[in-house]
């Protein structure tokens, strides 16, 4: 980590090849910050970053400067940092790393402004005084009327239902000896689960972001991330689209006396299914 984040190459404002600090003081803090930053030790980090970054304005200082703040949670800080890192003349895939990084930070800033706030705990209510004063604030229920038969036993007004004659009903459709269907199925299910493996992946993509030490390694992890969810988002679309059509494919091989609607849309790319009727 300590040697991408030294020999990261940037076009910066002064257009030298190396970004790292030449002053040798400021050099010295970099290196102080960069060893820091691979310990884990985020808070040295910042404090020798920011102290090279005076010493010499270094665009890959002020990048490492900003990782270090967002480590530590200082979202504040690294959108500052962020922000003047873009006032320099970078490279338009450098630019766009920082681009993302800065939309994070105000993405977590402003979740913290909306969080509703915690309530207080209630009192419970106070039990009353006495047991007069519970019965008088509970208003009594009388029990419902009932039908008093000569004998004094209860009898039920209600009626008896009428029994329901038994009727044989058609013959069930076997899903397991229609080969087409079970093939949709499959292939649905094996393209869902790899379309969620591609779309998990690129999630773990994107949050090594925060952690790239470099805006090289950070832009990388980004294009990672796009390509990775856009592959699973078309896998797992076609997987969708075949549990649709084995789904579709079920119904219209039911009872064919039974009198039905089915109707089936898939959107492409957006993965859509509906289908109306009785069933």
């Amino acid at each position: 980590m300590a040697a991408a984040l030294a020999a990261v190459s940037l076009a910066a404002a002064g257009g030298t090849a190396d970004a790292r600090p030449k002053r040798r003081d400021a050099k010295a803090a970099f290196d102080r910050g960069v060893t820091a930053y691979q310990k884990g030790n985020y808070q040295g980090a910042s404090d020798a970053l920011g102290k090279s970054f005076e010493l010499e304005r270094d665009v890959d200082t002020l990048f490492a400067w900003a990782q270090a703040e967002r480590k530590l949670e200082h979202c504040d800080k690294a959108i500052d940092l962020y922000e003047q890192l873009l006032t320099f003349n970078l490279p338009v895939a450098n630019k766009t790393a920082v681009e993302g990084k800065l939309a994070e930070c105000r993405t977590i800033v402003a979740q913290q402004a909306s969080a509703p706030p915690v309530p207080a705990p209630s009192e419970p209510a106070a039990a009353p005084s006495s047991p007069a004063a519970a019965s008088s604030s509970s208003p009594a229920t009388a029990p419902p009327p009932t039908t008093v038969a000569a004998a004094g036993n209860p009898v039920d007004t209600q009626p008896a239902p009428a029994p329901t004659p038994a009727t044989e009903g058609p013959p069930s459709y076997n899903l397991l000896k229609d080969p087409i269907a079970l093939s949709l199925f499959g292939a649905g299910t094996v393209g869902l689960g790899v379309g969620i493996v591609f779309y998990a992946s690129g999630v773990s993509e994107g949050n090594k972001v925060s952690n790239a030490p470099s805006i090289n390694d950070a832009r990388t992890h980004h294009d990672h991330e796009k390509s990775r969810k856009a592959a699973g988002f078309i896998i797992g679309g076609v997987g969708v689209a075949c549990l649709g059509g084995g789904l579709v494919l079920t119904l219209l091989h039911r009872d064919s006396e039974e009198q039905r609607t089915v109707t089936g849309w898939l959107a492409p790319g957006g993965g859509g299914l509906a289908i109306t009727g009785p069933f």
